[in-house]
């Protein structure tokens, strides 16, 4: 995410960013990404254990046949959590993984959720030895419903996880509008809330939907074809989804993401605040309402 990028979402109004820190990432390479949201006095969300590498001066996916260790990552993990500590007048959140739950994020990386619980186990308290000010988080887990409600379960049943962990979900609805999902969603939060216990914080760290003309995605394909959001739709579904789990006690709720792709018939690339040219989408302007608490 580029500064003028960050210059932006300033001046929407938002609190802070999520932002992928790529495996292998030099450390002048995090440093500058640190500075540019410090410059801002942005917070945000560090996500480590990613699917993202740096290599060769370049960002690129991991490829299949390499993952880095849990000890490999309990290491870059501790070293960017020092590098926060060098700006403390911030709220700083490290995302350990992102949606291990999901093959195609995670691959052999997590494998199930034994391996994953590990990483909650151990990743954690490398970084409070380093920084004990930085905020952890669960890598979210995609979907709130009884496949990640029984992944979850598999999680918190194999290691006691510390106390100050934050859980992180993404509670998409597929193909689902907000009313068809809305007692569905209740139900499963019930049962979230009894695996991880009332009194442990929780962050919704992403929650979207695309503006494709057609209900059409690379990685999940729909039941329903019929079945799609226009831009007044994203923007209304914005509004409440938000103010929803705010209601329920979410810390924080990310919306993803900034900027849409390049394919605009592919839902994967159209989950943007901004479309391909830069160009506020309608649902931009509704979480502009949101931060303002419904001026217009």
């Amino acid at each position: 995410m580029g500064y003028q990028s960050l210059q932006w979402l300033r001046a929407l109004g938002v609190a802070g960013i999520r932002q992928d820190v790529p495996w292998g990432a030099p450390p002048e390479y995090r440093e500058k990404l640190i500075a540019e949201v410090d410059k801002l006095k942005l917070d945000a969300i560090w996500m480590v254990g990613g699917n993202m590498r740096y290599i060769d001066g370049k960002i690129d996916f991991l490829p299949d046949n390499y993952r880095p260790s849990t000890e490999q990552l309990c290491k870059f993990a501790r070293d960017f959590a020092m590098q926060l500590g060098c700006y403390p007048d911030h709220t700083w959140y490290i995302e350990v993984g992102n949606e291990p739950n999901l093959q195609q994020h995670g691959g052999p990386l997590y494998k199930d959720p034994e391996s994953f619980a590990r990483w909650l186990h151990l990743i954690p308290a490398e970084i409070w030895s380093e920084n004990k000010n930085v905020e952890v988080i669960s890598g979210g887990i995609c979907g709130l419903h009884k496949r990640s409600i029984k992944y979850f379960k598999r999680v918190f049943d194999t290691y006691f996880l510390p106390r100050k962990l934050i859980i992180g979900f993404h509670p998409y609805r597929s193909d689902k509008t907000f009313e068809e999902s809305h007692e569905e969603i209740t139900d499963a939060f019930i049962d979230f809330r009894r695996i991880i216990g009332n009194e442990r914080r929780f962050a919704v760290t992403e929650i979207g939907w695309h503006t494709a003309p057609q209900h059409t995605s690379s990685i999940f394909p729909c039941r329903r074809k019929e079945f799609r959001f226009n831009d007044e739709d994203v923007a209304n579904f914005a509004e409440r989804e938000i103010l929803m789990w705010r209601t329920k006690g979410a810390e924080l709720v990310n919306w993803y993401q900034l900027n849409d792709g390049l394919n605009e018939f592919d839902g994967e690339d159209c989950f943007g605040i901004r479309d391909i040219d830069g160009r506020r989408k309608p649902v931009a302007n509704a979480i502009w309402r949101y931060l303002r608490g419904g001026a217009e």
